[in-house]
């Protein structure tokens, strides 16, 4: 009888065990998109700037732009914190998994304020990416904008660079 207890007590150990971690990879997998985003390449672009970011050579970016302003650190960290969940949805073309550092710029168009996001990889990095717009000619899906709506949290526009 002792025997019998040690093995349901060993077995139920073991259950408990696999339960905890298909339940931890279940999450992760759900998390999980292959984008990092480091807190340091985060540049949130001054509003005299936003001309010159929406001058992509190698996709479309955001038109009829009115205005531009500059967002707050809680709308960028809304967006970010939304962003993993909207990229899993896409069903199309997504960026590739990369250390991507970014480039934010508010814009006004039909007196909607939205953020225009820049992303590219870490790798394209320059210490001034804080003030001077991050441009790439081809490059393909790794180099990508994207548009979102502050009062609607919807993202929008996701564009990616082409190849030569």
């Amino acid at each position: 009888m002792a025997q019998r207890m040690l093995n349901l007590t060993i077995m139920f150990r073991r259950i408990v065990t696999l339960a905890l971690a298909l339940a931890c990879s279940r999450i992760d997998a759900f998390d999980f998109t292959g984008i990092d985003l480091p807190l340091q390449g985060r540049h949130v672009l001054p509003a005299n700037v936003g001309p010159a970011l929406l001058r992509q050579c190698s996709r479309a970016a955001p038109s009829n732009v009115t205005e531009f302003w500059v967002p707050a650190e809680a709308d960028i960290v809304d967006l970010e914190q939304r962003l993993s969940a909207y990229l899993l949805q896409v069903h199309s073309t997504k960026p590739p998994a990369n250390s991507y550092h970014r480039q934010y710029i508010g814009i006004i168009r039909n007196g909607t304020r939205l953020i225009y996001g820049n992303y590219y990889p870490a790798s394209l990095s320059s210490v001034n990416d804080s003030k001077i717009p991050v441009m790439v000619c081809d490059g393909g899906p790794a180099l990508w904008g994207i548009v979102f709506n502050t009062d609607t949290k919807v993202f929008t526009e996701v564009q990616f660079n082409g190849y030569a």
